[in-house]
């Protein structure tokens, strides 16, 4: 098959060298004229071709930009010292036509290189290649377990002891989960923060993580009768949700990489979330789906973690 992006370069490059012929002012240069009799009129294409050449080397296309100024400069030099007078309007023309099809010859040589002889472009510097962030070695050496043991964060989980939390109204309430989903938000998941509001919801609903907010809700009958400990679980629960809901709209990876056996769970969080079944329906089917298992999961291991500090 013709490569017809090859044929329109080479055809736009003779024409350029046309015009170097046909416009020259200088008369010994006239006689090569008629070997460009086939092709004519290319100069506003190569301007075409100067902005491709842009995208590749910026400050080398403003340089044949200012080159036919300069080359139209230096022609005028010659013809006023070559005659001894200053040139006719004509000859202007004819130098100013010349030096601008010089310049632009050059770009349109680059391009014809691109496509036949597959010149590389100026690739972008990379900063860090061929490097992973699991090369830090600050990063193997991380101990989870390590915020749970600091006394700011012990006096947190002090608050949820069951006989403290009796005597907290429900607005103290909201504010101690609020605190707990800070921690976890921050320390645990490294998602952005999420509210935390008293909601009422039905009975057969704890709480309920609302993505279009980045909010939960925990329902009020709850945060009034229900312990300590199932407040916690409820709000566990939902921060996991809130994680899924930041990796499955803020990850940004290749599709080969999102096929990856690391993302299947995730890649099974958005089937399930396009065809989600609410805990209102069957409860063995609202149970059973990755969205609840693992967020159920992520609530009983971070419960293990936190109970020691409560009791």
């Amino acid at each position: 098959m013709i490569n017809i992006r090859l044929v329109l370069v080479c055809l736009f490059y003779f024409l350029g060298c046309y015009l170097w012929y046909e416009h020259s002012p200088f008369p010994d240069l006239h006689k090569w004229t008629y070997k460009m009799q086939a092709v004519y009129y290319i100069l506003p294409l190569q301007v075409l071709f100067l902005f491709f050449f842009f995208r590749c080397h910026a400050w080398m296309a403003i340089c044949f930009s200012l080159l036919p100024a300069w080359l139209f400069l230096l022609f005028i030099f010659c013809i006023t010292k070559k005659r001894g007078k200053f040139p006719k309007k004509r000859t202007f023309y004819k130098a100013f036509v010349c030096a601008l099809s010089a310049a632009l010859v050059i770009p349109s040589l680059y391009i014809v290189g691109v496509i036949i002889f597959h010149v590389p472009k100026k690739q972008e510097k990379k900063t860090e290649e061929n490097t992973s962030v699991f090369d830090d070695y600050r990063l193997l050496q991380y101990d989870e377990d390590a915020v749970y043991k600091e006394n700011e964060n012990q006096k947190l989980f002090s608050n949820f002891r069951q006989s403290h939390w009796e005597l907290c109204n429900t607005q103290r309430k909201i504010e101690l989960l609020q605190e707990l989903a800070d921690f976890e938000a921050r320390e645990n998941l490294h998602i952005p923060e999420v509210k935390v509001y008293g909601e009422t919801l039905p009975e057969t609903i704890g709480g309920r993580y609302r993505d279009g907010k980045n909010e939960i809700q925990i329902n009020k009958q709850y945060l009034e009768n229900a312990s300590s400990e199932e407040n916690v679980r409820i709000l566990l629960h939902e921060l996991l949700h809130a994680e899924q809901n930041y990796l499955l709209t803020h990850l940004n990876i290749d599709v080969d990489t999102a096929r990856n056996y690391y993302f299947k769970h995730i890649r099974q969080w958005k089937k399930e979330t396009l065809n989600y079944i609410g805990s209102n329906g069957e409860y063995e089917r609202y149970s059973g789906q990755t969205l609840e298992r693992d967020a159920e999961s992520f609530a009983e291991e971070e419960w293990e973690k936190i109970e020691p500090y409560i009791k």
